[in-house]
């Protein structure tokens, strides 16, 4: 958590269960729970929650241990999942955008089409996605 706040300018608020720091002092600045494990369901630590500012949205992200990159997924999936993200930038982190897939339909591709034909087909098709803005949110 420490290497994505400072990655990505993630604010944490640890709470600590027992009243007690985390060994290794990770986060210095904690707060004793006061109902807030109850009420969020804590049922094993660490628990990981990502919230909204502005908003009281929390999402729970995992109640265990998980390395970095399976954590970052997991916040990425969780806010598209919510609607906090939209699917443009949900794309944007998997290094590839739909809006270039085109949409070939078995229906439409002619049977005995040669691969010239194929071809043209699929640039006239990728000209009108490209012309309406499809996939472009």
């Amino acid at each position: 958590m420490k290497n994505l706040a400072e990655l990505y300018g993630f604010k944490v608020f640890p709470v600590s269960l027992d009243g007690q720091p985390l060994q290794n002092n990770l986060f210095g600045g904690y707060e004793r729970d006061q109902g807030q494990a109850k009420k969020l369901g804590v049922v094993q630590t660490p628990a990981i929650f990502l919230g909204r500012p502005g908003t009281r949205e929390v999402l729970l992200i995992a109640q265990s241990t998980m390395a970095q990159p399976q954590l970052e997924e997991r916040i990425i999936e969780a806010a598209f999942d919510a609607g906090w993200i939209n699917r443009k930038e949900y794309e944007s982190t998997k290094g590839w955008n739909s809006w270039m897939a085109l949409d070939l339909r078995q229906d439409q591709v002619q049977k005995g089409m040669d691969d010239a034909q194929l071809l043209e087909y699929m640039k006239r098709l990728y000209t009108v996605q490209a012309a309406l803005g499809m996939g472009a949110e």
